[in-house]
């Protein structure tokens, strides 16, 4: 169980070592996400700032924290529209099956495999350890 949970935080070995994110747009889609790149852009454009998310390795520990959390939250939801869909097709309403299932894939999925992109590649990056993220102190 702990292995499957550490794989689930820092990433499957396809995760980490393929482009598969970069292959189905995930790059593209994290600029649109709220706090993703043109939001950033956007703001520092406006407000003639420089606004960086992660500054250090603590920024990169709770954002990481963040990250977990936020997929969580997409997960709960992905699995309560899924639920309707099934209704739905049990129901032979194929037009609310496609429907849900294009809003799932836009709301739900795409976010997961965003912040998953995103934590593996800041784990790595900040060289973040389970340790790390046991210990942060967010006050």
């Amino acid at each position: 169980m702990l292995k499957f949970i550490k794989k689930t935080v820092y990433g499957f070995e396809f995760e980490r070592k393929t482009n598969l994110y970069e292959r189905i747009g995930i790059r593209q889609f994290k600029k649109i996400v709220p706090l993703g790149d043109f939001w950033i852009i956007l703001y520092n454009k406006l407000f003639s700032n420089n606004l960086r998310i992660i500054k250090s390795k603590e920024d990169a520990i709770i954002w990481v924290l963040f990250t977990l959390s936020v997929e969580l939250l997409h997960f709960i939801a992905f699995n309560i529209i899924l639920w309707f869909t099934i209704r739905y097709a049990i129901n032979s309403d194929y037009y609310k099956v496609f429907t849900s299932i294009g809003i799932n894939i836009i709301v739900n999925l795409y976010p997961i495999i965003v912040q998953r992109y995103n934590r593996v590649r800041i784990l790595e990056v900040f060289k973040i350890t389970l340790s790390d993220l046991r210990t942060i102190k967010l006050e």
